[in-house]
């Protein structure tokens, strides 16, 4: 555990959701992308969400070298043709279609509120509303004994980390030393402080529907405190 606190924001009409119906909604990385082609708005949206920048930088004079040809292949990039070298920018998923987040923010609350607030005031979602996860443990434990369902509502078996800090970051990568990095986002998302938790299926076959999973966590409503 991280030994930090947590908040969640969100609107006063889905703390329901949470302190009576013990319920999380956690959304795959694909859901913000296509957030953001709806709206335009990259608040909650971000059209790189679960995707790095990568920059690919090599000199090639003739045939490339083993490590060279599989960071190639790996890139979706033939080396035939490369003699020259290879100079471009590509865009790599970084998550599996079937991942999911669940984000909260951590940082002095006063300044979280007064970013949170007013940021998402213009925006078709505006927060109103702050929980605190009061245990972190617990918490987990309930992820850990939930029910998850997807939009068909088919149950699905998860794993998930802990909560990880994003990273902010511009630019691209190089693509030497890139690693798939979900915890990777544009400076431009800076002021919500966030950390995430990544959701995957236990069976990696298994399809997942729609894009938003309910889960249903008995006792998660005594891991917050509304400090709205």
């Amino acid at each position: 555990m991280t030994g930090r606190e947590y908040y969640k924001f969100l609107m006063k009409r889905d703390l329901g959701y949470i302190l009576q119906d013990e319920t999380l909604v956690v959304r795959k990385f694909g859901f913000y992308r296509e957030k953001y082609e709806q709206t335009g708005d990259e608040w909650i949206g971000d059209p790189l969400e679960g995707v790095s920048l990568l920059r690919l930088d090599i000199a090639m004079n003739g045939p490339g070298t083993r490590e060279e040809n599989d960071l190639l292949h790996r890139m979706g990039v033939s080396e035939e043709g490369c003699y020259g070298g290879v100079h471009q920018n590509l865009q790599n998923s970084q998550v599996n279609d079937d991942d999911f987040l669940y984000c909260v923010a951590h940082g002095n609350l006063p300044d979280l509120k007064n970013a949170m607030y007013t940021k998402s005031a213009t925006n078709l979602e505006p927060y109103d509303a702050c929980l605190r996860i009061v245990d972190e443990w617990r918490f987990y434990e309930t992820l850990v004994n939930a029910t998850y369902l997807d939009e068909s509502g088919a149950p699905v078996q998860l794993h998930f980390t802990t909560f990880e800090d994003v990273r902010y970051a511009d630019g691209p990568e190089d693509a030497r030393s890139y690693s798939h990095d979900f915890l990777r986002k544009r400076t431009v998302f800076r002021n919500q402080s966030e950390a995430r938790i990544m959701f995957w299926p236990v069976d990696r076959r298994q399809k997942v529907a729609g894009k938003t999973l309910k889960v249903n966590a008995k006792g998660i409503a005594s891991c917050f405190e509304d400090v709205t």
